[in-house]
């Protein structure tokens, strides 16, 4: 195991911080989002050979992954600054005290999303950047383009157009090897679902209802 949670009382504590202010967040940007590009990051990081332990910090990568969307900026009137706001909040109130580390994590938090169109200049934040990406496609991608879409009323038709506007171009953005190997795998399957799609609605006989 690259990290043990349960025996960093620190960890524990911002980890639950978060937990808590996320319980009512949108589904598609909830905490199982979060723990989901967690696992990415570790993934990225474990099944990477150019990467040694000794030269990433463990801790910026998990608390980069657990912040990362703690006040994501879609939901707060597209204020981009709040989310590394709220996270160096958290860490604070957590007892994380060392600057280095909490300039880091709140710079990746504020420049990791897709919409700043930014590449991260850490290593940690492109292992975590990788991650987040990861999450938008592929058959979690795809659920959870359409439950965010859903939860603003949108049709079918309007939350496809995401596909063409950001996921399908993740692929060609990711920042480490293993990421793009995985990125090229859940491309496929945004591919394949789009093919899919077209096949099962291109019946026309009532078109003109």
């Amino acid at each position: 195991m690259l990290i043990d949670i349960n025996k960093n009382p620190t960890l524990i504590l911002v980890t639950e911080l978060v937990k808590t202010e996320l319980a009512a967040a949108e589904k598609a940007h909830d905490f199982e989002h979060t723990k989901r590009v967690i696992n990415n990051a570790f993934n990225i990081i474990a099944n990477t050979v150019m990467f040694s332990i000794k030269d990433i910090n463990i801790h910026i990568v998990y608390l980069t992954a657990l912040l990362h969307d703690i006040a994501d900026s879609k939901f707060h009137n597209g204020d981009h600054s709040i989310g590394s706001t709220v996270a160096r909040k958290i860490m604070l109130s957590a007892g994380i005290d060392n600057s280095t580390v909490l300039d880091i994590v709140c710079d990746n938090v504020l420049n990791l999303s897709w919409s700043t169109g930014k590449q991260l200049d850490n290593i940690e934040g492109q292992i975590v950047q990788d991650a987040d990406r990861l999450e938008a496609i592929g058959a979690v991608g795809i659920a959870r383009c359409f439950i965010y879409n859903g939860s603003k009323n949108k049709s079918i038709k309007e939350a496809l157009m995401h596909f063409d506007e950001k996921l399908l171009l993740i692929k060609d953005k990711m920042n480490t090897v293993m990421g793009k190997k995985l990125a090229i795998k859940r491309h496929q399957v945004l591919v394949d679902f789009l093919k899919n799609y077209s096949e099962e609605t291109e019946s026309t006989f009532f078109d003109n209802l």
